[in-house]
């Protein structure tokens, strides 16, 4: 079976505190559909999605605020022993195209992407 940390890629990561404005332009420059919201434990506290940033922009929130404010709390998480298979059926059943890989300790240690099961199993880049 193959296993997440086969696929698994490097997150990129922020503070709760940073401002939507800051993680918009992450997720602009690096070409990347989220950033992973971290403690200073490196424990997974959200994430923010393009589509989050969209909301928040059409609901008229300034991007001056917190992107705690808008971030998915205690996102689903996968931890790097699982299956690719089980990554896909827990993304379908949520709707979700990103998901966090954990240790056992609740780390981060990476993120699996639909758009890189795609890329790794497929063939198909973007």
């Amino acid at each position: 079976m193959l296993k997440v940390r086969h696929c698994m890629r490097d997150p990129l990561t922020d503070d709760q505190d940073a401002t939507i404005e800051a993680v918009a332009t992450i997720l602009h420059e690096r070409h990347v559909g989220s950033v992973v919201l971290v403690d200073k434990r490196r424990r997974c506290v959200g994430i923010c999605t393009e589509r989050d940033i969209i909301r928040a922009l059409a609901c008229g929130i300034p991007v001056s605020a917190p992107v705690k404010n808008i971030m998915t709390r205690t996102p689903k998480t996968i931890f790097q022993e699982d299956t690719v298979a089980k990554a896909r059926s827990i993304m379908h059943t949520h709707g979700i195209r990103h998901l966090p890989v954990v240790d056992k300790n609740g780390r981060l240690v990476g993120i699996v992407t639909a758009r890189g099961l795609l890329e790794d199993f497929l063939g198909v880049s973007s």
